[in-house]
Formats: structure tokens, C-alpha cells, sequence
């Protein structure tokens, strides 16, 4: 399928939800997918219209959402390893122990999406 002079993945999602309109949600093991209207580069570089609604991560077949379930597992496990590492510290005032989770909160997004861009980009590498 062309569309805007830009070859769009028919294989992944489009395949595995095929009465999907643009703007309808579907739910895949736990990730809000949504068909948006445009036309998005996914971290395996095929065209697709399908984001991770939650991230905004364009996220065109179930490989490359598994890959996306892993990575965002990982670092949220890793950040509670952080966040307790940091409450058993006996000597840093509660507040500010309080003020760094906080922030590991707020950031955690960024974190995942940096985190599954650097390891895809890493593969391609190699």
C-alpha cells in the first residue's frame, strides 16, 4: 500500500487487525496499539500507522511490540531495584529519598523509549 509517496507495512498489525479503522484502539498483550492517521518510521524501519498509544512508539508487528513488552519489563523492574536500593540507604533524608523516586517516576517513559531505541539501533549495528 502507498500512501503519500510512502510504502506502509500491510504485514504486521494491518494483518492481524484487518477491520481497523484509523483512530480505533486495540489492545495487544497489554500495550494500547492505535491506527493513526499517519504514517510513522517503526524502530525496524518499516512504515507503519500503528503507535503504542501510551509512549507514542510506532510499533508496526508483534515482533517488534515483543521487543518493546521486553525492554519496558526490564527497566521498570531495574528502576524498583533502584527505587529500593535507594530507601535502604540509611543516611540520605527521607525527603530527598522521596524527591529521586519522584523523578525516576516521571522519567521512567523516557527511560524505556531510550533505552529499546539504543538496543534496536545496537542490532543494527552488528
Amino acid at each position: 500500500m502507498m500512501e503519500n509517496n510512502k510504502e506502509v507495512n500491510v504485514s504486521g498489525f494491518d494483518k492481524l487487525y484487518p477491520d481497523a479503522e484509523t483512530w480505533d484502539m486495540r489492545n495487544y498483550k497489554g500495550l494500547a496499539l492505535m491506527k493513526e492517521k499517519w504514517t510513522y518510521e517503526c524502530i525496524c524501519g518499516n512504515k507503519t500507522k500503528w503507535c503504542e498509544f501510551d509512549f507514542e512508539e510506532p510499533l508496526c508487528s508483534e515482533e517488534c511490540a515483543k521487543k518493546f513488552i521486553r525492554t519496558k519489563m526490564y527497566v521498570l523492574m531495574t528502576l524498583k531495584q533502584v527505587k529500593k536500593l535507594i530507601f535502604s540507604m540509611k543516611n540520605i533524608d527521607p525527603a530527598i529519598k522521596a524527591t529521586i523516586a519522584n523523578e525516576i517516576n516521571r522519567q521512567n517513559g523516557k527511560i524505556i523509549l531510550k533505552i529499546f531505541r539504543a538496543n534496536l539501533k545496537q542490532k543494527k549495528e552488528v
